[in-house]
């Protein structure tokens, strides 16, 4: 029995799998823009609702609705105590703060012909 429960908890200690702290369901506030399709006009944009696993210890996030993945390098925390991490491309940055959990939220993906608005949002995010 002893060899069974060794054998279980080094599976558990050498699992590549992270354990995320907390998974936090987010709700926009507001959400304001530029639309480059329409001279950089600016425009208020639906807040939106998404969900987020988050490890405030470890530094490390994911958020399937934004392409932010727990990679090493993608989030790094503030002096302030907000956690900041980008999606894959490095063109969204979500910020968290662990004691308050209000959210920041900003988008500007650029390149020659880009329809994709620059975005700024915020809002709060509850435990699950």
């Amino acid at each position: 029995m002893k060899k069974i429960t060794l054998i279980l908890a080094a599976l558990l200690c050498l699992s590549s799998t992270p354990v995320l702290a907390k998974v936090l369901y987010c709700v926009g506030d507001a959400a304001v823009g530029f639309n480059p399709g329409n001279n950089y006009k600016a425009e208020n944009f639906n807040p939106m609702r998404f969900k987020v696993d988050v490890d405030f210890e470890r530094g490390t996030m994911e958020a399937k609705t934004h392409n932010i993945e727990p990679l090493e390098g993608n989030c790094w925390a503030s002096v302030f105590g907000a956690l900041y991490c980008r999606d894959i491309i490095g063109s969204l940055v979500l910020a968290i703060h662990p004691k308050s959990l209000k959210f920041h939220l900003s988008s500007m993906l650029l390149f020659p012909g880009s329809p994709d608005s620059i975005y700024l949002e915020h809002g709060s995010c509850e435990a699950f």
